[in-house]
Formats: C-alpha cells, sequence, structure tokens
C-alpha cells in the first residue's frame, strides 16, 4: 500500500488532514485506489470537508469504489437534509452520479438516484387488474422518457416493505390505481395514508379508478367504512385475550386500522371528487392526460426547489393535524373538525 494512502487512514476527521485543501483534495483522489472498507470510511469523512472540492472529488471516488457499502453510505447522504443543505451544488451532483455509477455497475437501483422533487411512484394492489393496469402506466410513462418507481422493480431480497410504502407516501407524484381490493388491503390503505400524512394530497396524487371501486355513491362508501371497522373489532377481540407484554407490532396495526377507518371516508371522497376519466379513454389516449399532469407536476416541483423562497401552492384540501382529517377549505378557512 502507497505510504500516503496508508497515512491517510490514521486520521479520523478528514479536516484534520496536515494537509493544505489541494492535498487534501488529491488525497480524497488517492484514497479510492486502496479499494476497503476502511477507505470508504475515510472518503465519507471527506464528504464533510469545509472545501467544495475535496467533498466533490471524496463523492466521484465512492463511485470509483463501487462497493455495496459505499452505495448504503451515498444513499444515507442524500436522505441527509444537512448534506443536502452543505451540499447543493457540484458536490451534490457528484454524490448523485457517483450512486448512479455504483448502481449500474451493481445492477441495482435505488429512487434517491433521481432528485426527490422528480420521482413518480405508483401504489397500488397485486390483483391481477390492478397489476395489469400497472404494467400499462409503466409502460406509457417510459415511452415519455419517465420512470415509475415501483415495488416489483425498484425493491431487492430483504428490502423493508415498509420503508418502500413510506417512500411512496414521501413521493411528490403519485398515480394510483384504486380498486375493491385496493380499498380493503392493509398495505395499500397503509400508503393512502401516508400520502395524505405528507401534505398535499390533491396535488400530488394521480388516480385512476377501476370500475370494482365502489365510491361514487355514499351507500357503497359506507361498506368500506364498516369493513374497516370490523377488521379492527376482529383484532381487538383476539388482542384482549392475549397477554399483552410485547405487543407493539400489534397494536401498531390496531392503530393503523383506526387509522384508516378516520379517513377513508375524507379520502375517498377527494377522490370520487376529481375527473379521472373512463379506464377507456386512458388506454386509448395512452395515458396523455394523466402523464401531461404528472409532467406539469414535475416541471412546477423543479421550478419551486430552484427558488430560494419557494412558494407554497394552494390545496383545495387540508389535513387536520390532530387525527389526520382531511377537510375542504370553505372561504379560504380550514374547518377543525373538532369543533
Amino acid at each position: 500500500m502507497p505510504r500516503l494512502t496508508y497515512s491517510l487512514l490514521q486520521y479520523t476527521s478528514f479536516d484534520c488532514i496536515p494537509l493544505y485543501k489541494y492535498a487534501r483534495n488529491q488525497s480524497a483522489e488517492a484514497l479510492f485506489k486502496i479499494g476497503t472498507e476502511a477507505a470508504i470510511a475515510k472518503l465519507l469523512k471527506a464528504l464533510e470537508d469545509s472545501d467544495w472540492g475535496v467533498r466533490s472529488n471524496a463523492a466521484a471516488s465512492l463511485g470509483e469504489i463501487g462497493s455495496e457499502t459505499a452505495m448504503t453510505e451515498l444513499i444515507k447522504c442524500l436522505k441527509n437534509p444537512a448534506f443536502v443543505t452543505l451540499n447543493n451544488g457540484e458536490t451534490l451532483s457528484k454524490a448523485r452520479e457517483a450512486l448512479d455509477t455504483i448502481q449500474n455497475k451493481l445492477k441495482y437501483y435505488h429512487p434517491l438516484c433521481q432528485p426527490m422533487n422528480q420521482q413518480v411512484y405508483i401504489s397500488y394492489n397485486w390483483q391481477e387488474d390492478s397489476n395489469e393496469m400497472a404494467n400499462q402506466l409503466v409502460q406509457a410513462f417510459a415511452a415519455k422518457g419517465i420512470e415509475i418507481i415501483r415495488d416489483k422493480t425498484h425493491t431487492i431480497y430483504k428490502d423493508s416493505i415498509k420503508n418502500f410504502m413510506q417512500q411512496i407516501g414521501q413521493g411528490k407524484c403519485v398515480v394510483a390505481v384504486i380498486s375493491d381490493r385496493y380499498l380493503k388491503s392493509e398495505n395499500c390503505m397503509f400508503e393512502l395514508v401516508e400520502i395524505a400524512r405528507n401534505g398535499d394530497f390533491y396535488q400530488r396524487i394521480f388516480p385512476i379508478i377501476l370500475p370494482d371501486a365502489r365510491i361514487y355513491k355514499d351507500f357503497e362508501r359506507i361498506d368500506y367504512l364498516k369493513y374497516w371497522e370490523d377488521e379492527k373489532a376482529k383484532l381487538q377481540a383476539k388482542y384482549k385475550h392475549i397477554d399483552l407484554a410485547k405487543t407493539n407490532s400489534i397494536l401498531a396495526t390496531l392503530n393503523l386500522y383506526d387509522e384508516i377507518r378516520g379517513n377513508i371516508d375524507n379520502l375517498t371522497n377527494i377522490l370520487k371528487d376529481m375527473n379521472t376519466l373512463n379506464i377507456d379513454l386512458h388506454r386509448q389516449s395512452e395515458f396523455a392526460a394523466m402523464i401531461e399532469a404528472v409532467e406539469t407536476k414535475l416541471a412546477e416541483d423543479g421550478q419551486t426547489s430552484s427558488n430560494q423562497s419557494p412558494v407554497k401552492s394552494e390545496s383545495k384540501y387540508t389535513i387536520h393535524a390532530k387525527n389526520l382529517q382531511i377537510i375542504e377549505k370553505g372561504d379560504g378557512q380550514i374547518q377543525d373538525s373538532s369543533s
């Protein structure tokens, strides 16, 4: 091992290296040649260096090493708001390029290789009709140069399902294929509630309503409220007959059912109020109206992120923070559902 790179491994903080920034810069380039986990740790320290050039070279060097560890650590950096704020220019671009390089090498994809405000997710049930619709949507968007982030293609063995569903909930654009089974699925409804929890539900969701989703008549929508009341009651009944020690995950599921029941009326009411177009019209036009709406939202988000003082988009609906109820605005005022 060259003497310089060996000595670099002895320092716990890259800024502590007794060299001028030019030398630190060259050292960052040299570290990737070591190709060890220790080198990765030092390059991660270099990403915190006071000089942007050192940070930029460190990011590029992590890409050259190209290991799964380097990929994982880069993803953590890109999810860290402090890192994004510090590296709002060349370094951030280099970090994303490095992540892309690693993922191409490892044949692995992670949504963070796209800027967060340019990500398009899809939420759907795995039943045949919904799955086929998801396939058609992915192909139509891809033809327009937009990649849809989907569980079947963007997660790997042992990835956390819940974390991915939470990513969907945070997505700036979420295509949702709403079906009867979707509205009765624990995972699908978790995603829908997460989308609402993260705000701007009306602007961020782009739904397609399948014929079996009975949301347009209130006496049929009530069936979904009753379904989740029954699901909660069945689980609660069993829960009462066991030792309650160390049952946090079951309690969390009970709370989720309660949250779904508390929000499904408002969520389906918003969805039924949207002109989501006939499925045949979507297919005949290759989903042109939806793609145009998503492209407009992506362009708006891209413009907002480039401004120093972004203007918050106005929504027809707001989330009641206390219980996640989505309340329609009237005369510019938020209606408090607790009053």
